[in-house]
């Protein structure tokens, strides 16, 4: 149909060309042959003219101009020409013409009114009794160098109407022979030239869409086909490749989301599921293939999940958020995680959602706390029962007493009091968590200078002790949404800590300012420092940079971590800044970081 279509495309161009030059040639040859036969017509009539003029001067010469008319039918019989003699008044002296005009009107016939100036005249013209084309040829007659008279030659053209259309008759035969001729071979050329390439070309490009990429097209003869055809083989050669590069990445891809156990699937812009994993699928309780192409509404019958879906598609940062989903009536507890995807051009396709199951962690974090809470309690009861003795033991001992065992007995005072302060901060992590979980940490509109003021108040003891100067910096205007009393528990720790390893005669620093959306709450000291490699996990329960050095103080390892869990149940955070040196007094800053709250309005509606 392709090869078709365009030989009759070509097929009317060649004919209108070969149409447009036949009438080219046809127009120059008739022309040219009028042109001929005149000026052959034109010498004939002007030598019959040079013949019959002398005769006509002798005639004149002699008085016997009445013999004119007879001559001149004579003259004319012979040869089938016309012939008219004026003398130069005009006066008609012989006429073997058709023609029935007055002398006086011959004389005014261009061709006589050039020879009675003594010029050739010629003129063509219709005749205007048979409509026949006429030309007519004047000379002027003189005797002795003076004009006496003028004749003129007349005769029909040979070239008739019915010979011209003849002559364009057999030239439009020939050119419809020449255009049938020339379609004929064109058609004939352009199909092997051209339609039979692109056929073969068609082919091989139909191969190439079927996916026989290995496929090799055969380059034809024409140069513009040869370019052509290895345009078309190495763009082959460079689909084949990236296919096949774009199908093993799509399978290294599917191996890796099927082996996830985290859920993952991706949405388009109408929220509509492009894919997703095995794990999703579970997670989400759906058919892989029934899920793909339908809305996120119809697949997923979580509200919190669509509109987490919905906010990541109009936010430009990743998104997080725990969400619990409802599967075949159990509970599974997700950290959701969203992004967008974008294209080249960084332009919004879609969006990428993960899902992590962290419902048996949870399960065991619950164990674990209601484990610590429920032994912590257990112990406490032995612990003080421990102490009591210990006490009542230390208070009935005679001071001139030097039992050995006394020192053991203060042994196990000192190890039960340290045993009980683990106990209770274990009790107070357990209770954060629980808390923290259940929603039940109060917060209110409170200030923080009276926060700070009442924790430095209770660690003044113990800094006295060691010489150490508590100075507290905060504004008495700076307030946000707080639990006072644990802010408080969070502060008396830090500054426990930084008591615990400052020298004496120093001093510790307690500011609080606000930063950007954020209340810092630091405690500055000038302790040895910390080494770098400790500061990621100092907030971790137990963790000690110098095991030895830290049980020699006493602390029981969970100070720090009730801060970060403080902080944490604020939705704030915690910092260190500290570099270790070997110059005494370089000093650590530990800092708790809380949402800011920087006006009444906004203090009490968020409350």
């Amino acid at each position: 149909m392709l090869g078709r279509r365009l030989t009759w495309k070509v097929a009317p161009l060649y004919l209108l060309v070969i149409g447009l030059c036949t009438v080219a040639i046809a127009w120059f040859a008739g022309d040219a042959l009028r042109d001929y036969d005149q000026r052959l017509n034109q010498t004939t009539l002007t030598r019959h003219a040079q013949v019959i003029a002398p005769r006509i001067a002798q005639l004149l010469a002699e008085d016997r101009a009445a013999e004119i008319p007879e001559w001149c039918r004579q003259f004319t019989a012979d040869n089938g020409t016309y012939c008219t003699v004026l003398d130069t008044d005009g006066r008609l002296l012989g006429n073997t013409s058709h023609e029935t005009e007055q002398a006086l009107l011959f004389a005014e016939r261009p061709e006589f009114e050039q020879a009675l100036q003594g010029q050739t005249g010629t003129d063509i013209r219709a005749d205007a009794v048979d409509d026949q084309s006429m030309m007519y040829v004047a000379l002027p007659v003189k005797r002795a160098g003076k004009l006496v008279a003028a004749v003129r030659i007349g005769a029909v053209s040979n070239l008739s109407g019915a010979i011209v259309g003849r002559f364009y008759g057999r030239v439009a035969l020939i050119g419809v022979v020449t255009a049938l001729v020339a379609l004929a071979l064109t058609v004939w050329v352009f199909s092997r030239r051209v339609i039979r390439p692109l056929r073969r070309l068609q082919i091989g490009a139909q191969r190439f869409a079927a996916g026989d990429l290995g496929h090799t097209l055969e380059a034809p003869a024409s140069e513009e086909f040869v370019e052509l055809t290895e345009v078309l083989n190495t763009m082959a050669h460079q689909l084949d490749d990236k296919i096949r590069t774009i199908t093993s990445q799509s399978k290294e891809r599917q191996a890796i989301l099927a082996s996830m156990i985290e859920g993952v699937f991706a949405v388009d812009q109408e929220q509509r599921v492009i894919s997703l994993n095995a794990a999703a699928a579970q997670l989400l309780g759906v058919d892989i293939d029934t899920a793909r192409g339908r809305d996120i509404m119809e697949v997923v019958r979580n509200l919190e999940l669509q509109k987490f879906v919905a906010r990541t598609l109009e936010s430009d940062k990743p998104l997080e958020q725990t969400i619990t989903l409802r599967v075949d009536n159990a509970e599974r507890i997700c950290q959701v995680y969203g992004s967008q995807l974008r294209d080249v051009q960084q332009r919004g396709e879609g969006a990428v959602i993960v899902l992590h199951d962290q419902t048996r962690i949870r399960q065991l974090e619950q164990v674990r706390q209601e484990f610590v809470a429920n032994v912590s309690h257990e112990l406490k009861t032995p612990i003080t029962a421990i102490k009591v003795s210990v006490e009542t033991l230390l208070a009935e001992r005679d001071p001139e007493d030097d039992w050995p065992a006394w020192r053991f007995i203060h042994t196990i005072e000192r190890q039960a009091d340290r045993l009980g302060a683990i106990i209770e901060d274990l009790l107070t992590l357990a209770r954060l968590e629980q808390e923290d979980r259940e929603g039940e940490i109060a917060l209110k509109p409170g200030s923080i200078q009276m926060v700070v003021r009442a924790a430095c108040e209770t660690c003044q003891a113990d800094a006295a002790a060691k010489q150490i100067d508590i100075i507290y910096e905060v504004d008495s205007e700076l307030r946000t949404r707080i639990n006072a009393t644990l802010v408080e528990q969070a502060v008396v720790n830090l500054l426990n800590n930084s008591i615990k390893y400052s020298a004496p005669q120093t001093s510790v620093n307690v500011t609080a300012e606000r930063r950007g959306n954020e209340v810092v709450i630091e405690v500055t000291d000038q302790g040895p420092g910390i080494e770098p490699e400790y500061l990621p996990r100092l907030f971790e329960r137990f963790y000690r940079t110098d095991k030895a050095r830290s049980r020699a103080m006493g602390g029981t390892g969970l100070g720090l971590s009730i801060v970060k869990h403080v902080a944490n149940a604020h939705g704030g955070r915690v910092s260190v800044v500290s570099v270790a040196a070997p110059d005494p007094n370089h000093g650590s800053t530990f800092g708790i970081h809380l949402p800011g709250m920087f006006s009444d309005e906004a203090i009490e509606s968020k409350a």
